[in-house]
C-alpha cells in the first residue's frame, strides 16, 4: 500500500476518533488508568529505498523491541500518551546487517472498557551498523495502535508505524506487538 494511502486511511481514523462516535449502548464504559507502562516483544519492518543511480534496494528486518509510556487520562474515553520505543533487529534481502529502530511520539487513545484504539506521531531513526561502517535515517511519522489494558493483568498492544524518513526516498512500514505491565 502506498505511502499516501496509509496517511490517509490514519487521518480518517483519527477525525473518527476526534469525532467521539457514540457508543453502542452494551459497552460499558471505565476510566483507563494513568500511570508508567513498560512492554516488550516482536516487531517487524519493511524496508524500499530509491538509490540515486536509479536501482532499487529492499529489506525486512525482525527483532525485539522495548516500549515505555507514560499513560495521562483525560477523562473517561481519552488519554494522552509519551512514549518511547527501541528495538533490536537483524535485516534480510538487499541488505544483512544489524538494525535498529527507536521512536520517541505521542499518542491520543480512545477508550472503551479497558480496550483502545489510537493514533501517533513521532520522530523515528534507523540505524544500520556493519562492522566499520554504519547508516542513519530520521524523520517523522504517523502511526495507529489497538490494544488492551485490563485492570491488575497484562496489556498488549499491536501497533503500525510509518516513517517519513528524510532526505531519502524510502518507504517503510513497521509492525510492532507489545505485551506488557502499567503500574498505577
Amino acid at each position: 500500500m502506498r505511502r499516501a494511502t496509509w496517511i490517509a486511511a490514519l487521518a480518517v481514523l483519527l477525525a473518527m476518533l476526534l469525532a467521539g462516535l457514540p457508543l453502542p449502548p452494551a459497552v460499558a464504559l471505565a476510566a483507563p488508568e494513568q500511570g508508567l507502562g513498560l512492554a516488550l516483544g516482536p516487531e517487524a519492518h519493511s524496508v524500499r529505498t530509491q538509490l540515486g543511480d536509479g536501482s532499487e534496494e529492499r529489506y525486512t528486518s525482525a527483532g525485539v523491541g522495548l516500549a515505555g509510556d507514560l499513560q495521562f487520562v483525560v477523562d473517561d474515553r481519552w488519554s494522552l500518551s509519551p512514549f518511547l520505543q527501541l528495538s533490536l533487529e537483524r535485516t534480510h534481502g538487499d541488505r544483512n546487517v544489524v538494525a535498529s529502530h527507536q521512536a520517541a511520539g505521542f499518542q491520543v487513545r480512545r477508550w472503551w472498557d479497558s480496550a483502545f484504539v489510537a493514533v501517533h506521531a513521532a520522530y523515528y531513526v534507523e540505524l544500520l551498523a556493519t562492522p566499520g561502517s554504519s547508516r542513519t535515517r530520521y524523520g517523522p511519522g504517523l502511526g495507529a495502535a489497538i490494544g488492551a489494558e485490563p485492570s491488575g493483568r497484562p496489556s498488549w498492544a499491536l501497533q503500525v508505524d510509518l516513517p517519513l524518513l528524510l532526505a531519502t526516498h524510502s518507504t517503510q512500514v513497521g509492525l510492532r506487538l507489545q505485551v506488557g505491565w502499567r503500574w498505577r
